[in-house]
């Protein structure tokens, strides 16, 4: 075993024997003081194992910003043992050919000690360069590292979820690393350390309110789903839009500032984990917004991506009504109703494709094949919202999955 295959078994030997203790060290802790940061930008969640569906991992980032025009961005890979990924606006969020997928939140509270590379910067460098949580551990713990301790800034919290079904929100500070998996579970993650030794404090605020969501998914299915994840978890303003009364979103899990979001599965070990999707919601806000899928092997995304906050916004507009600032729940339940029906198209026809891929595919055969769903999907899910219209295909009277089968 050579020196890196040595050091990266000595990491997860590491992993293993805290893994009790639900975290992993992957760096030190400075002994000093830093001042607390406020910090509200964006909100996450990872479901894995039994609590997922098919043993699926979900990953959701709500991403709160000032930059308004998100879009899916493809990058080819480079060569030398990196992969092609797709990025949301290039760094904050998403997934590569492996089925890496992977995201980040600010975490004031461990911007210290470290310099060189930036948060954004870190997401990139690790979706473009590892495929397993794993490999993230190993980097992160890695003094010779590009992204070892010393050579980043830190102040954040990394999501990943893998081909595996593993998945773990990891802390780090410029120096230190600290790895929380979720393991048969859910578990969310916005602001503030929820495990750093030292910084680390409950759930509270925009957290806590996805695990009031996760839980009451999981009661009443046993099991969560990344269409839940999308409908439901990104989307939670505690039910408010089901009321009868003008309703404001601030402070919520998808507030005024959210701008876009990302619903990552990865759990297939099927042609090396290049089945595994991401979903993308590409305007303000999530809740009257449309998630369509992107596959990284699949390449480029569709044209109509590039522009589609505009499709969003027209929306949003719509949905105040007479509610000035706020929202009319009536009119966002309108939008729901055919914004739903053409994500469950995207949702349906990808359980489709998985139950139905064949094995043994060439590269060109497989890339054809899951280029085709998303350009369907992304054509149809478009298509159905912007002419906010839904389908009784077969001429039942209802609008329902017979119809999405048909």
């Amino acid at each position: 075993m050579d020196g890196r295959g040595l050091k990266r078994h000595s990491s997860l030997l590491l992993c293993v024997f805290l893994l009790t203790f639900s975290f992993v060290v992957v760096g030190l802790k400075l002994g000093f003081e830093v001042n607390e940061q406020s910090y509200e930008e964006c909100v996450s969640v990872i479901v894995t194992g039994t609590a997922a569906k098919d043993g699926r991992a979900v990953l959701m980032k709500n991403r709160d910003t000032g930059d308004t025009k998100n879009r899916p961005v493809y990058y080819p890979s480079s060569g030398d043992g990196t992969f092609a990924y797709m990025m949301v606006n290039h760094v904050w969020m998403g997934i590569n050919e492996r089925g890496l997928a992977v995201m980040n939140t600010a975490v004031g509270a461990l911007g210290f000690g470290g310099a060189g590379l930036d948060n954004g910067g870190l997401n990139a460098w690790i979706v473009k360069h590892c495929e397993t949580i794993e490999d993230v551990c190993f980097e992160l713990n890695d003094t010779d590292s590009p992204i070892g301790p010393g050579k980043r800034l830190g102040g954040t919290c990394v999501g990943v979820v893998d081909r595996f079904g593993n998945g773990a929100f990891i802390e780090i500070s410029g120096v230190g690393a600290y790895a929380r998996f979720i393991v048969d579970g859910y578990d969310s993650q916005a602001n503030h350390p929820r495990h750093y030794p030292g910084y680390a404090s409950g759930p509270s605020g925009r957290d806590a309110y996805a695990l009031e969501i996760l839980g009451e998914i999981y009661l009443q299915k046993g099991v969560i789903s990344w269409e839940d994840v999308a409908q439901n978890v990104s989307r939670y303003v505690r039910n408010k839009e089901q009321g009868d009364s003008c309703f404001s979103i601030s402070g919520e899990m998808c507030r005024g500032s959210t701008q876009a979001a990302m619903v990552a599965v990865s759990g297939d070990v099927r042609y090396d984990g290049r089945l595994n999707c991401m979903w993308g919601e590409y305007g303000n806000p999530p809740m009257v917004g449309l998630f369509v899928p992107s596959i990284a092997y699949a390449g480029e995304p569709p044209l109509v991506l590039d522009g589609f906050w505009d499709e969003v916004w027209e929306k949003r507009s719509y949905a105040h009504g007479s509610c000035g600032s706020y929202y009319d729940p009536v009119k966002v339940r309108e939008i729901q109703s055919y914004t739903f029906f053409a994500e469950d198209y995207t949702f349906y026809k990808y359980d489709e494709v998985l139950a139905n891929i064949s094995e043994g595919l060439s590269d060109d055969g497989l890339r054809t094949c899951l280029q085709e769903y998303v350009a369907d999907s992304v054509h149809v899910a478009t298509s159905i919202y912007i002419e906010e219209t839904i389908y009784d295909v077969n001429f039942d009277g209802l609008t329902d999955i017979l119809d999405l089968a048909f």
